[in-house]
Order: C-alpha cells, then sequence, then structure tokens
C-alpha cells in the first residue's frame, strides 16, 4: 500500500537549465543541497497528490534526497533544527589567526585601518598552549591565516605552523590549513616551508593586468606589485607534483576595468596556469565593504551586478582555467567562522573576536581573550549575540531559498546590527547547477529501472 502522507518540499527550486540529452527537468532542494533529475514521465508535481500511481521507489528516493517529506512535517522546524546541529557542531574547530595589522598595500577599496601592530611571541605561545589543552576535544581543525598582510609575520607563520602541525599529530586531530595574502611576500622559499608545515590553501588577489591590478592594488612602496606577484605564481607553478596544494587567485572586477583588459588577463593566465587544477581562478566584484576609502569620490570602481563575473569565469573555463564556484550551491561551504559555537578570531593581542572582517568593532565583535596560562575567557553574554537564532519574517519563510540564505548571510549585519538582507548570490544558483549537471553531479530519478 502506498503512503499517502508525503507532500513536496517547500525548498524545492526548479532551475531554468535544459538536459540536452534528455527530457525532463532538474529539482534542487536548498535545504538538503541535492539535484536530481525528474524524467518527463514522472510528474513531480502531482506525484505527492495522486500517490496511488506513482512508484514506491520513486518516492522513497525523492524522500531520501529531502524533496518528499511527511505531509505533517513543519518544514521550518526542520531547518531550524539542521541550522542549530551545523552552528553548533563539536566536531571541528574553527581558528583564524590575525598575526598583524599592518599591509604592505593601499588598496582602493580596502575596508580596514592598517595599523603597525605585530603578535608578540607571548601570544603565539598562548594560542599554541591553547591548542594543546583543547585539540583532543574535537576531529579537525580548521585554521586560517589573515590580515593585515598576515606575510609580513611569515617567519613566525612558519615556526607556528610547524608546532600546530605537531600538536595536530599529538592529538590525532586532522589540520585543514588556509591564508589569505597579497602575494608580495610569497617568495618560493617562504612557500615551501609554510606548504611543507601543512598551510596547504592560498588566496592571492590579482586585480587583472599590470596596468589595472597595480592601480587598484598599489604597494605602498614599490611600483610594480603585479610583477613581483606573478613572478612569484610562476615560481610556484614550477614546484613538482609532489608539493600538494592549491592556489585560489581573486579577481576583484571593477567598474574601471575594460572587458578587453580582462579578456587579455584571462589569456595571460591561460598561458601559464591552464590545465593546472592546483590553480583556481575566484571571480568577485568590487562592492562597499565599508571603511573610509569607500566614499563617493571613488564610487565608480563599484560594480552593482555580480552577473558581470559569470562572463569573464566561462570565457576562463573555455581556456582551460579552473575557476571557484560563484555560489558553493552543492558543498554547503558558504558559511564564515562567525557562524559557528567553535569559530574563533584570534587577534595579534590575543583577544577573541567572532567576525575577521569587523576587527574595528570590538565593543560588539570582541568576545573574550587569551589568558597567559593557555585558557580562552569568554564572555558568555557577548558571546551569545553572535549565537542566537535570526527571526525569520513573514516574507523570508516562504523564500525557496531561505536555507542557503540563513547561513550565507553576514552575521555580523544580522546578529549584531540587526538587518536582514536577501542572499547575494541567488542570482547565480542557475549558473552553479549547469556546473553540477556538467560535472554529473545529480541523481536521476528511475535511474534503478
Amino acid at each position: 500500500m502506498i503512503n499517502m502522507a508525503n507532500k513536496l518540499s517547500s525548498f524545492n527550486y526548479f532551475p531554468k537549465v535544459i538536459n540536452e540529452n534528455e527530457k525532463g527537468q532538474f529539482v534542487f532542494n536548498t535545504l538538503s543541497r541535492n539535484l536530481v533529475f525528474i524524467p518527463e514521465d514522472i510528474d513531480i508535481n502531482k506525484l505527492t497528490k495522486e500517490c496511488a500511481k506513482a512508484d514506491q521507489k520513486t518516492i522513497d528516493f525523492l524522500r531520501s534526497k529531502g524533496m518528499v517529506i511527511d505531509s505533517e512535517e513543519d518544514e521550518l522546524e526542520l531547518l531550524k533544527s539542521a541550522i542549530l546541529c551545523k552552528q553548533f557542531y563539536q566536531g571541528r574547530l574553527f581558528l583564524t589567526i590575525i598575526p598583524t595589522d599592518a599591509c604592505n598595500f593601499n588598496c582602493i577599496y580596502c575596508y580596514q585601518n592598517h595599523k603597525c601592530n605585530f603578535m608578540k611571541e607571548e601570544i603565539a605561545a598562548r594560542i599554541l598552549k591553547w591548542l594543546d589543552k583543547n585539540l583532543r576535544f574535537y576531529s579537525e581543525l580548521s585554521i586560517n591565516w589573515f590580515g593585515g598582510e598576515p606575510l609580513l609575520c611569515k617567519s613566525s607563520m612558519v615556526r607556528m605552523m610547524k608546532c600546530v602541525k605537531d600538536l595536530c599529530v599529538k592529538h590525532k586531530v586532522a589540520m585543514v590549513s588556509s591564508v589569505t595574502t597579497n602575494g608580495y611576500e610569497l617568495d618560493i622559499a617562504s612557500f615551501k616551508s609554510l606548504v611543507s608545515n601543512g598551510l596547504l590553501y592560498y588566496q592571492i588577489t590579482v586585480d587583472g593586468n599590470r596596468l589595472t591590478h597595480n592601480q587598484q592594488r598599489p604597494h605602498k612602496t614599490q611600483k610594480d606589485s603585479y610583477g613581483v606577484i606573478i613572478d612569484n605564481l610562476k615560481r610556484i607553478k614550477q614546484l613538482p607534483n609532489r608539493y600538494r596544494f592549491e592556489v585560489g587567485i581573486r579577481i576583484n572586477v571593477s567598474g574601471n576595468m575594460r572587458r578587453q583588459d580582462i579578456y587579455e588577463f584571462i589569456d595571460e593566465m591561460a598561458q601559464m596556469f591552464a590545465n593546472d587544477k592546483r590553480f583556481v581562478l575566484i571571480w568577485q566584484w568590487v562592492r562597499n565593504w565599508g571603511g573610509s576609502r569607500m566614499s563617493a569620490e571613488n564610487a565608480e570602481i563599484l560594480v552593482k551586478e555580480g552577473e558581470y563575473c559569470l562572463e569573464f569565469a566561462d570565457r576562463a573555463t573555455k581556456k582551460g582555467l579552473y575557476c571557484a564556484d560563484l555560489i558553493s550551491a552543492a558543498s554547503g561551504t558558504d558559511v564564515c567562522e562567525a557562524f559557528y559555537r567553535n569559530g574563533y578570531v584570534i587577534n595579534f593581542d590575543g583577544k577573541i573576536f567572532k567576525c575577521a572582517m569587523r576587527m574595528d568593532d570590538e565593543l560588539n565583535n570582541c568576545i573574550g581573550e587569551l589568558t597567559e596560562s593557555g585558557s580562552m575567557h569568554i564572555n558568555e553574554k557577548a558571546e551569545g549575540r553572535w549565537l542566537r537564532q535570526d527571526e525569520i519574517g513573514l516574507r523570508c519563510r516562504s523564500c525557496v531559498f531561505l536555507p542557503m540564505c540563513l547561513s550565507n548571510r553576514c552575521h555580523y549585519r544580522s546578529k549584531i546590527l540587526g538587518e536582514v538582507k536577501c542572499i547575494e548570490y541567488r542570482d547565480f544558483i542557475d549558473k552553479q547547477i549547469e556546473t553540477m549537471i556538467k560535472k554529473k553531479k545529480y541523481n536521476a530519478a528511475g535511474a534503478w529501472i
């Protein structure tokens, strides 16, 4: 007897994409992040209403993908539970370390007010003590280096990474490590040292060709930051395959850039990195990230429509370059450390923050500090503001993208400022689904027949 108590998930999204090989439609569930192809002989809209005519295997299959649920299920409560489970997951520790707020660049869109503070050895020792005491409670450590420009402290980074790697081995904890850097100080010797000590993921910004990059990201004392960064990347490229790493080359597309210049930049990147999976382009567009530099005087560099980047990502892919997804629709990795209970930002002075992007707001962002004994003293009231659940308004409850929005949104804006903004990347979801289809990252209903 077929179970009649089923209904379609309200988080089923029907993208405007076409399967060239078969007739039917794709369905993407924004809560489970599953993509399914429904052949034309299965009418998903009638499936749960006419269950007696439906194959039980099809119903069970769609239930396993989150696209069909019990008719009495409160899906909003399911979503809240899923968010809580993700937010308070105890298996992974998310740690961002800011060794300095100093920077050797003077980028025109930078939101930070760079000073000249550096982490002392005493603070580094506190971090290592704390990790030694607490790593045993986790199965994985995700450690990210941020700044300022973190590679202004690259000797300290190498020493700390070696110690952190040893601690992870001691406590049998897996480690994933990354750094966000302008790449100017990433000489080949430093790169080898960092990679050998477990720092495998790098994000380096190169804003187009030599002219546009040096205009948008000028070095404070040198004229050609582009040339130094590209030389560093070329040397990294020459390393043998036994060096495991990934370099994300981020391009901040601004309103000042000409299409032709970006096309030429793509051609240059293709000559160097085509068909090398270790190098991935990350396309972004310049928005108002805050700070005093983004004023009416340079508003022309802003790009209002992110879809502007889709054209360049397509062109780069056709040239043999690998491009990061503009939205992590399938992986669910579109979450910052501020979202997680076990997510901390440790500043150069040992103070603990939640958001690495708003270090200027110590009143709302700072939740504690590391003590000399290697303990983390947390102000529970300050931390609680970051861990409270966002209220879901009536308009949001009916939005198919709500599951992605709740985790993807800026948690400083929503939890501290009380502002709710629609998911920024919603216009890219169809494009990401097309990529999933090309990579065969979907299941087909009825494939067992």
